[in-house]
């Protein structure tokens, strides 16, 4: 976003601006889908085999607790300091920034939007399965799983169809018709919750073909790049959620030098402050607008890119270090005193011991 900021102001642009991660680094988005599926995969499979049922509620406000405190504190902060550049209050205010356009005090609000969306509608889903169609077991939900992972894709070509008839491309009509939707862009999250559900579920067998974790990855890049180079509107999220999603089971199980090197303590303290970056960067960026940075013209466009790169990338995280001590982890304090029942805390007290005598599966969680 570095490179939007200075390409908006007239900078001229750098040799690598068409490079990722310069370029806006959007293929992030499908990879965090996949990890945020797994992560809340794991709790709703746990829930389900240990006491049958989804208390929706209970589990959205688990991660309300997460998300909204610092999301509304930038989200005033943002419209206090800078209400110009904000065109739309409420799609931040009601998290549906990914249908109404992403033109609020925070911006990407849309990715958190398709997650709030998803915190609700998945373990209502569950709900429902569990209570009416009585679904009981994790093999079972992985039917309705793989039944709404060929459903994104289908999503894609009737909205692009009806939209386009086929006809044309237009990257305007792309980004707010068909990434940013949540009906049209929910590959990974369905891909996350497999991943968990398989991993979970000790009774899954699965082909010797793919009890290799090097087979699957390489399995799913051919498929992936198979699959995006029929269609790129139709497959371009289902093939990175299949490649990305390989390569998590890859790191899941193999101890290999790339899960090493993720494994490092820094990568801990990375996964704590991204969700802040993430927030806080737009921020950033619109005070360096505001002090005149982007008119400066003095360095190549090269240089100046690196340069505005680097003072977002560590003020932001700098702010979010702050922002985690002060707002993020209280609240999360908050949250454990608040709903955590007697036995979930003994609970919670003996997965803590475990995960001191297994450090790399307390770095998973």
């Amino acid at each position: 976003h570095s490179n939007v900021h200075m390409i908006n102001s007239g900078y001229p642009k750098a040799l690598f601006s068409g490079v990722l991660p310069f370029q806006g680094g959007w293929v992030g988005v499908p990879l965090f889908f996949i990890l945020s599926g797994f992560l809340i995969g794991n709790q709703l499979w746990r829930e389900v085999i240990d006491t049958g049922e989804i208390r929706v509620w209970r589990f959205f406000l688990r991660r309300g607790f997460r998300i909204w405190p610092l999301y509304y504190f930038i989200f005033l902060l943002s419209w206090f300091l800078f209400s110009e550049k904000a065109r739309d209050f409420w799609s931040n205010i009601f998290f549906v920034a990914n249908y109404l356009g992403d033109y609020g005090p925070i911006r990407g609000a849309w990715s958190l939007s398709t997650e709030e969306q998803f915190y609700l509608l998945f373990p209502t889903l569950l709900f429902i399965s569990l209570r009416y169609l009585k679904l009981k077991t994790l093999k079972s939900f992985r039917y309705l799983l793989i039944f709404l992972l060929l459903l994104a894709p289908l999503s894609r070509f009737l909205t692009w169809f009806a939209l386009t008839r086929y006809e044309y491309f237009d990257i305007s009509l792309y980004r707010f018709q068909i990434y940013r939707p949540l009906h049209t862009h929910f590959d990974g999250l369905i891909v996350g919750l497999l991943i968990s559900n398989i991993r979970i579920d000790k009774s899954f067998k699965s082909a010797e073909f793919f009890k290799n974790p090097w087979v699957v990855f390489i399995f799913s890049l051919i498929l992936g790049l198979g699959l995006k180079s029929i269609d790129k509107v139709v497959f371009n999220f289902f093939a990175l959620a299949i490649i990305f999603g390989g390569f998590t089971w890859l790191c899941l199980n193999t101890n290999n030098i790339i899960v090493r090197f993720l494994s490092l303590p820094l990568f801990l303290w990375t996964a704590k402050l991204s969700y802040g970056v993430y927030v806080i960067h737009h921020l950033v960026l619109w005070t360096l607008e505001e002090m005149g940075w982007f008119h400066l013209k003095s360095l190549s466009p090269e240089a100046f890119l690196l340069m505005t790169y680097f003072i977002t990338f560590t003020v932001s995280c700098a702010l979010s270090f702050v922002t985690y001590k002060l707002i993020e982890k209280p609240f999360l304090r908050l949250r454990d005193q608040l709903l955590s029942s007697p036995s979930e805390e003994i609970k919670n007290s003996l997965l803590r011991e475990q995960q001191k005598s297994e450090p790399k599966l307390s770095r998973l969680n």
